[in-house]
């Protein structure tokens, strides 16, 4: 039945032709009970709900491409995960960081890790290692950073310092002068010299490089060992409650 017309009235039963127009501008102007098949390929393009049959592939919409979709809000990601791979380029890994280019790169220096910690409250007058820490696995970039508080009553701490394994064993030859009342702080210990051969402390309240010193410096073979460190201390008098914090300072 080519080209035919038919009065606006309802049509049915079965209707072949080779194309149906309408003139009716209404929303119901083809109104079809059943789905919709079109083509050559007989591609099934509505169901019988009338909906568009899915899901979305080339076989019901043509050239079908994720790159048109270009309107996409982020914030509709309500579930799952973005591949790292999507990301940015390069390799994902523990050791990486998505830098602001995209690019995925290796960490560098300035990373912090904690390492252990410890606390108490001593009366005891004699020379002391206290929060004794287990450490391994330093590089002569690495640096090594404490940070420390004391609460006296009625006493003073004495030549505090860190130390390596006991009050004997001190890294470098620095150590600070007696501490009176309460105080707190950063320390450091880190390789020196112009080859990292030898071993440097900065003090509990200043930098120094030697005075009232107990025991010889450490060289970098002791720094990358495997060794427990703390902080060591007398006290004259008193009571103390002492903190102590280590934490490993990664280097570039």
């Amino acid at each position: 039945m080519p080209n035919s017309q038919f009065p606006e009235n309802n049509v049915t039963g079965t209707l072949t032709a080779e194309k149906v127009a309408t003139t009716d501008t209404s929303a119901t102007s083809l109104d079809v009970a059943g789905g919709i098949t079109t083509g050559t390929g007989n591609v099934a393009l509505v169901g019988t709900d009338g909906k568009l049959s899915g899901p979305l592939s080339t076989t019901v919409i043509d050239d079908l491409s994720g790159a048109n979709l270009t309107t996409l809000n982020a914030s509709a990601l309500s579930s799952g995960t973005v591949a790292t791979a999507r990301l940015g380029s390069g390799t994902a890994s523990s050791g990486t960081f998505l830098r602001g280019d995209g690019a995925w790169e290796a960490a560098g220096g300035g990373a912090t890790s904690f390492i252990g910690a410890g606390s108490g409250s001593t009366t005891t007058t004699a020379d002391t290692m206290y929060g004794s820490t287990s450490i391994s696995g330093l590089a002569v970039t690495d640096t090594i950073m404490c940070t420390w508080s004391f609460t006296n009553s009625g006493g003073n701490i004495l030549d505090p310092r860190i130390v390596q394994g006991s009050v004997s064993t001190q890294f470098s030859v620095c150590s600070e002068n007696n501490i009176n009342g309460n105080n707190s702080g950063v320390s450091y210990v880190r390789p020196c010299g112009a080859t990292n051969t030898s071993v440097e402390a900065m003090g509990l309240l200043a930098y120094t490089s030697g005075g009232g010193a107990i025991g010889a410096g450490l060289t970098v073979a002791d720094f990358t060992g495997s060794y427990n460190i703390g902080l060591a201390f007398g006290l004259a008098g008193g009571t103390t409650v002492w903190q102590v914090q280590f934490y490993k300072i990664k280097g570039s």
